[in-house]
Parts: structure tokens; sequence; C-alpha cells
């Protein structure tokens, strides 16, 4: 029995050892496949923070090229800019100057076509008027001429100086020490070289010297032109047609002399040279370096005609919905957000009436309703 005992023994030990030995291999095995799936979620980590790394380098790559799509449409904004002011300068002596050319041709070509014969019957005081406002006209108006011309000639070859690629780099380099060293409330930087500044200070009192020259020759002109009607009809029986063309100078140039007085002081006033973009800004920048726009206009700030058409078509809406019976007349929306006049941000209950206006809970209008 014992000896029974003692194989049975033997062969449940042998079978306990071999069993722990596979548990022991399989251990192993478990412990070799835990340990492979740990290296592979250490390279899936290392590679997800690889990817984090990236995308973080990638958008600070995106911010720092909005940054200079930013300055670069900033800087198209003064190109553009300053190509308007130098086609409009241009414009204005290419079109005074092609003025006093015509009255200074018109002169010229009366005085040289002008045939008359100097008698005794001659007033003494006509010629001599005549040969004054002749030269005076022409002087004045060839001066003009002479002048426009060289200013046209000068700003057409300094105007493309100022948007020339040293000055482009020039404002690209600050924009980027300006978001570098950005604090809310500073402003944009501007070029410091623009062509209204050589206007201002080159041009202006030019421009103002050949436009009085013009409006000294224009009155002299018409006053030649009268001189010249009595001197050609001096045979005539009757002074009826001298006395024609003086009537008709003499209007012409009082009108030309309202005109001058109406829109003169307007084309010479000084146009300050704004050297900063941001002077004529009155919104103060707040948030991001290039975020210096104006707020949202509200609807109460809108124009009368925008603000009409809007709440017409909120009747026009209201009018094809179905009237609603409930107790303030209204649609109640819970938490409604509105940007108030301050820029700040009003939450609260609110209620759209049947009106189309927009009121709290409760304050609705009763609506009367027709028999």
């Amino acid at each position: 029995m014992d000896s029974v005992l003692s194989t049975a023994q033997t062969i449940l030990t042998g079978y306990d050892v071999t069993l722990q030995r596979q548990i022991r291999s399989e251990e192993r095995t478990w412990r070799v496949e835990d340990l492979a799936y740990r290296q592979h979620e250490r390279e899936l980590a290392y590679q997800e923070h690889q990817f984090m790394l990236e995308e973080r380098a990638f958008l600070a790559t995106q911010v720092q090229q909005a940054h200079v799509d930013n300055a670069r449409a900033l800087w198209q904004r003064f190109v553009n800019r300053n190509r308007a002011e130098v086609q409009e300068k241009a414009e204005q002596l290419k079109a005074l100057s092609a003025l006093s050319a015509l009255l200074a041709g018109f002169a010229l070509v009366s005085f040289l076509e002008f045939q008359f014969v100097v008698n005794a019957d001659y007033n003494h005081a006509l010629l001599p008027l005549f040969a004054l406002t002749t030269g005076i006209t022409v002087g004045v108006e060839v001066a003009a001429v002479v002048l426009c011309s060289l200013m046209l000639a000068s700003i057409m070859r300094v105007g493309k100086m100022y948007v020339s690629e040293e000055e482009e780099a020039e404002f690209m380099h600050r924009c980027h020490v300006f978001v570098s060293q950005y604090r809310p409330g500073a402003r944009p930087p501007a070029p410091p070289r623009t062509f209204s500044a050589y206007w201002a200070h080159r041009c202006e009192g030019e421009w103002s010297t050949a436009f009085r020259l013009f409006s000294i020759g224009v009155p002299c002109f018409f006053i030649n032109l009268a001189l010249a009607g009595w001197i050609k009809f001096h045979q005539a029986s009757t002074p009826t047609a001298a006395s024609l063309v003086t009537c008709c100078m003499g209007v012409a140039l009082l009108w030309n002399l309202y005109t001058h007085h109406k829109w003169g002081r307007y084309l010479l006033q000084d146009e300050a040279a704004e050297q900063d973009a941001g002077l004529r800004l009155t919104q103060p920048p707040v948030g991001l370096p290039f975020d210096w726009h104006l707020p949202q206009m509200s609807l109460s700030d809108a124009p009368a005609s925008e603000r009409t058409a809007r709440e017409l078509g909120q009747g026009l809406r209201h009018q094809e919905s179905p009237p609603v019976q409930d107790q303030d007349q209204a649609l109640v929306q819970p938490q409604v957000t509105s940007l108030g006049e301050d820029g700040a941000t009003n939450h609260g209950e609110a209620a759209v009436c049947i009106d189309g206006t927009l009121s709290t809970v409760g304050s609705c209008p009763q609506p009367q309703w027709a028999t």
C-alpha cells in the first residue's frame, strides 16, 4: 500500500513539476511579449511625442507665415496707396498743364493772327492794355506749363522709389521686429518714407505757385478778349458788337472768379504728410499684432437705409408666419448673446416679439387682433 501511495505521489509530483515548468515557460513567453508590447508602446509614445513636436513646429511656422502674409498685405496696401497718390497728382498736373497750354496758345494765336491797322482813331489805352494782357496771359500760362511738366517728370521718377525692393525689405524687417516685441496696444509699423511726405515737403509749394499762375492768366485772358473786341470793331457805327463781347467776357470772368473762390481753396489745402499709417485710426488695436480693425457696428449705429431694410425684412418674415397666442406673444430664447455698444458681450433672457423687435421676456406689447 505504501508503495502504491509513493508511486502515485511520484507520478503526481512529476505532473506538478511538468505543469510548473509549462506555467513558467508560458510566463516567460508572456513576459517577453509584455516587454515587446511595452517597447512598442514606448515607440508609439515617442512617435506621438515627435508628431506633437512637429505639429507644434508646423503651427509655429504657420503663425510666422501668417505674420509674413499680414506684413505683405500691409505693404501691398501702402503700395496701392502710393500708386493711387502718384496717379492722382500726375492727372492733376496734366490737367493744369493742358489747360494752361491751351490758354497760352489761344492768347498767342489771337495776338499773331489779329490783323488791325493802327491809326489816330484808336483809343490810346486799348493797345497798351491789349499788349499787357496778352503778355501776362502767355507768360504766366507758359510758366505754369513748364512748372507742371517738370513736377510731373519728377514725381513719375521719384514715385517708384518708395516701393523699391530695399524699401520692402526694410518694412518687412520692421514688421518682424514689431511682431517679436509686440505689446497689446501697439500699432503696426508704417514706411518711414512715403510719396505723400515727398509731395508735402517738395511739391506742395510748387503746385500752389503753378495753380496761382494759372488763376492769374485766366482773368487776363478774358480781359484780353474783351479788349480785342473793342479793337476789332472800332470802326463800327455803333459799339453794340464790342459791348456784347465785353458783356460776355465779363459774365465769364465773374463765373470764373466764383469757381476759383469755390474750388481754389480746396485745391490749395496743404495735405499733411502721414508718415505713420495709424494716424487716421481711432480704434486702439487689441489682441493680435495686426488686429486694429473697428468693432462690428450694431443695428442702432447702422445707417438709416440699412436699418430700415433690416427692420422691413424682419417684419415681412414675421408677417408670413402665423400669429403666436402665448402669454407674451413672443418666442422666448433663453441666454441670448448680444454685442453691446462698447464691444462687451451681454447674456440674458430675451424675446423676439411678433413685430420683429428684440425685447426682454414679458415686455412685448399685446397685439390688437381685428374682430
